[in-house]
């Protein structure tokens, strides 16, 4: 277990930028809502809807034309006719597709805060690692996501300063942690396996 864990930190450390370039484009993402938040939104719900159309008949392409090589192509027909259903729903009533997407980005964001509430908890074994302050930019996207979550009529509203400020505290987070999985290498012993 010990030697996976140093196994999983070792490519983390090799793949820090990976980490860097997430959060630069979460920040990014989110000043651009906070400065263009009707715009912005607006185009965001189009390209919400946008994408379930083009993946549900991605899906149902996929699954059609692998039908003789993949055993459970249905379930892969089924994920495509439901999201492409979802998509024309959306379409026919617009008026509630931003609510969708603040259900959706808030779900997605409270995932990813949950994914690093684990990577610092993970990172509080390894000395020097600045867990503390991943864990604390983990809680705050939490928190945004909650808002998102719990309060629509103020989602409605506010809701692309409130992706705002959730992609901001995520991209914020990767940031952070991309320079601490960078400067973690040398606290880290050699692998003997190695070459």
């Amino acid at each position: 277990m010990e030697n996976h864990l140093l196994s999983t930190f070792k490519r983390a450390v090799k793949n820090w930028w990976i980490s860097l370039l997430v959060g630069i484009i979460a920040v990014v993402v989110g000043f651009i809502c906070m400065f263009t938040p009707f715009a912005t939104f607006a185009a965001i719900t189009l390209l919400f809807v946008f994408s379930f159309f083009v993946g549900g008949i991605s899906e149902i392409v996929f699954a059609i034309s692998n039908k003789n090589i993949i055993n459970n192509w249905g379930w892969t027909l089924a994920m495509g006719i439901i999201d492409l259903l979802f998509a024309i729903f959306l379409l026919a009533n617009l008026d509630i597709a931003p609510l969708m997407l603040c259900y959706f980005i808030a779900f997605w964001i409270l995932i990813q805060s949950i994914w690093g509430i684990g990577m610092a908890l993970d990172l509080q074994s390894v000395r020097n690692s600045g867990w503390g302050w991943v864990l604390a930019l983990s809680i705050l996207s939490v928190f945004a996501s909650i808002i998102l979550l719990f309060q629509p009529a103020i989602a409605g509203l506010f809701a692309a300063y409130i992706i705002s400020f959730g992609f901001i505290f995520y991209g914020v987070l990767r940031i952070f942690l991309a320079f601490k999985l960078k400067t973690l290498v040398k606290y880290l012993p050699e692998d003997k396996h190695e070459h």
